[in-house]
């Protein structure tokens, strides 16, 4: 199993942003994933390829949308967004074994379930052991990591999967083995 590793692009997509869907208690995102976020103003795409935002956001370019659509058909959902960049985010959701990963839950909201922080990623371990995630596939982890609006899934890839975008020498990025 490997990890894709993104770098930091200085985008915010929630903090700041109205119109995004919030506990009214705790005021953490309810339905982060779901957001339109082509209506955040991104005054310069980022220069690497693929990167993530300062809250979770993974943003690739045109040339690793097209690289990562050819090697995933089908397993990634693209969402464009302004400056001619697409937020990108696996399909397929394998699900993270926090207990074996003692992975600590800060904060629980007693009125949306959120917590204020989820810590304890990696190593990352799966229900059902690493050979769960099949070697020509990208996936993410059900449970996000972080503290508030910055929490995000890990970015999993098969043995095969892992080679492939090696091979593609897309910026930004990082494939390390677990």
């Amino acid at each position: 199993m490997y990890l894709l590793v993104k770098q930091d692009n200085d985008i915010r997509f929630f903090r700041g942003q109205s119109g995004r869907t919030r506990c009214p208690t705790c005021g953490q995102l309810t339905a982060k994933r779901s957001e339109d976020l082509s209506t955040t103003e991104i005054k310069r795409a980022p220069r690497l390829d693929v990167t993530t935002s300062v809250d979770g956001v993974c943003v690739v370019s045109p040339h690793a949308k097209r690289e990562l659509d050819r090697l995933f058909e089908g397993q990634i959902e693209f969402q464009a967004l302004q400056a001619g960049v697409y937020a990108a985010m696996p399909k397929l959701i394998l699900p993270f074994d926090a207990s074996a990963r003692k992975t600590r839950f800060i904060k629980r909201c007693p009125v949306c379930g959120e917590h204020e922080s989820v810590v304890g990623a990696t190593p990352v371990f799966l229900v059902g052991g690493p050979a769960i995630i099949p070697d020509d596939r990208i996936a993410r982890t059900d449970l996000e990591f972080g503290s508030n609006d910055e929490k995000s899934p890990v970015f999993l890839l098969g043995e095969h999967a892992a080679s492939a975008v090696r091979s593609q020498g897309l910026s930004g990025c990082e494939v390390v083995r677990q």
